[in-house]
């Protein structure tokens, strides 16, 4: 008890001693600890850097994913997701295609999903039409390719060659790597908005 007690006095006199540094240094450490906490077990920050997930999202845009919306909802195909890619050490913005036991082709421009036609609302009209307008398709023809059980196959939406490093190029990924789901954007504010599935 007695050692408690001179440890109490000891604080008191260092803070009185030192009151706008302890303060101040005691809001950082606070402030570090909050930041962690939120980071690990509430949302993931995000910066977009690259190309491959445009129009949907832009190069230097920012925000954070939801952690607790993957924990609890779990995975649904075309959610946007931040999956962790092991050669490169980092982790990617895609979005979810292909789930576990799906085949995923596609045939010109055409998502097929389990041999089905399947439409995309995300992927914005304007910019892929652009690409089909030149003669090119906006997503060059690849597959079937089998997803097995515990990955998933993703893509960027800038589905243009050389657009978006994905699942066409490296193959599926575990899903295990998949650190969270939906993006919400806030910087610049001209592009803020929530991103969840389709």
């Amino acid at each position: 008890m007695n050692t408690l007690k001179n440890f109490l006095e000891k604080f008191k006199a260092l803070k009185t001693r030192y009151g706008m540094a302890y303060d101040f240094i005691s809001s950082i450490i606070i402030s570090y600890i909050l930041v962690l906490l939120l980071t690990s077990f509430i949302v993931y920050p995000i910066h977009v850097d690259g190309s491959s997930m445009y129009p949907t999202l832009s190069d230097l845009d920012y925000g954070f994913s939801n952690l607790l919306t993957y924990r609890s909802e779990g995975l649904e195909r075309f959610d946007v997701v931040i999956i962790y890619y092991a050669p490169i050490d980092e982790y990617l913005i895609k979005r979810v295609i292909g789930l576990p036991g799906d085949t995923v082709e596609v045939k010109n421009d055409i998502l097929y999903i389990n041999g089905t036609a399947t439409d995309q609302p995300f992927l914005e009209s304007n910019y892929r039409d652009q690409w089909v307008a030149s003669g090119e398709p906006y997503t060059a023809n690849f597959g079937p390719v089998l997803v097995k059980a515990n990955e998933v196959f993703i893509m960027g939406d800038n589905r243009r060659v050389g657009g978006s490093t994905d699942s066409r190029v490296f193959g599926c990924l575990p899903i295990d790597n998949i650190r969270s789901k939906d993006v919400y954007i806030f910087w610049p504010l001209s592009h803020f908005r929530w991103l969840t599935g389709q």
